[in-house]
């Protein structure tokens, strides 16, 4: 029950201090945000096609509606190279019959 995002994008000249950041979101609340470096060292991209992934844990699947928000920065000078909003989505259904306790804490199972 694992949700894993992979993004491809391409790069036309190298390219270097580029964050990538994706945000899942349950209707308008925040529910897991990752990026896709250490913010002490700078990344460098070269030119040509890259892949980046981000694994959801399963605590974080409850059932419902969500969508993924995508954005490219460069931090050093807080310019925004792309913003995708709402681009991915998809729903989790709620598969156990104990739907009284609804925090993250519950293991349950769903399918997404």
């Amino acid at each position: 029950h694992k949700c894993t995002l992979r993004m491809s994008f391409e790069v036309a000249a190298p390219t270097e201090d580029l964050d990538i950041a994706v945000i899942l979101m349950k209707g308008t609340q925040r529910v897991f945000f990752s990026i896709d470096r250490d913010q002490l060292a700078p990344s460098l991209f070269n030119p040509g096609q890259h892949t980046f992934e981000v694994h959801v844990p399963e605590m974080y699947l409850t059932g419902g509606d969500y969508h993924f928000d995508l954005y490219l920065r460069r931090p050093s000078d807080g310019s925004h190279y792309d913003a995708q909003t709402q681009r991915v989505h998809f729903n989790v259904d709620e598969l156990s019959l104990n739907t009284h306790h609804k925090g993250y804490a519950q293991k349950r199972g769903g399918l997404t």
